[in-house]
């Protein structure tokens, strides 16, 4: 009796083993067979037909980054007022004045009035801004051939009206626009310096 009673204890010991053997089998060729379709998986996914793009950080940078402390206002602004003035429309406007105040347009084409007025911006490009009265007059010759002249000069003038009104509404620079004594008249505008010379 205990030797039947063994003998199936001996035969149920062996059947589990074998289970537990099977089991482990299974397991182990299951496990390789998912860690395989892995593998495809990700060799597919590098591929050169999939591989990820590559961003450069230089290229992907905005090509515009506004930094926060530069005014673009002023920027803009000064761009603004960079733009050469039409010389023909300073001299329109000018006469259009005098015309209002009862004395004629001015004549155009004295050869000294406009050489004067060339030198004039060109010391003013020269020096990067408007000279002292004392080095206007150091630096530019008045023509032998008028009794007297009156310049107007400006600098950073938003455009020609405003020119003229500035010109107009200073007090040295008035009788250009009242005074029937003076004839001649020569503009020019070059950077951001406008000259308007007069003479007699």
């Amino acid at each position: 009796m205990s030797k039947i009673k063994f003998g199936a204890k001996r035969t149920v010991l062996i059947t589990l083993t074998a289970s537990t053997l099977l089991a482990g089998i299974l397991i182990i060729g299951f496990y390789f067979k998912a860690s395989s379709k892995v593998s495809k998986t990700s060799n597919n996914l590098v591929s050169e037909d999939h591989i990820p793009p590559i961003t450069d950080p230089v290229a992907a940078k905005p090509e515009t980054i506004l930094e926060p402390d530069v005014d673009w206002d002023e920027i803009i602004d000064a761009q603004k007022r960079s733009v050469v003035l039409n010389e023909e429309k300073i001299l329109e406007l000018t006469n259009q004045k005098r015309i209002e105040n009862g004395v004629n347009p001015f004549k155009t084409g004295n050869i000294d009035l406009c050489r004067m007025a060339e030198e004039s911006v060109a010391q003013f490009i020269e020096l990067g801004r408007l000279p002292t009265d004392e080095e206007y007059k150091n630096a530019i010759e008045e023509p032998a051939s008028l009794s007297d002249t009156k310049t107007a000069h400006g600098i950073n003038l938003y455009n020609e009206e405003q020119a003229v009104d500035v010109f107009f509404n200073d007090e040295s620079t008035n009788p250009i626009f009242i005074s029937g004594e003076l004839v001649w008249a020569c503009v020019r505008s070059e950077q951001v310096f406008v000259v308007l010379t007069t003479g007699y």
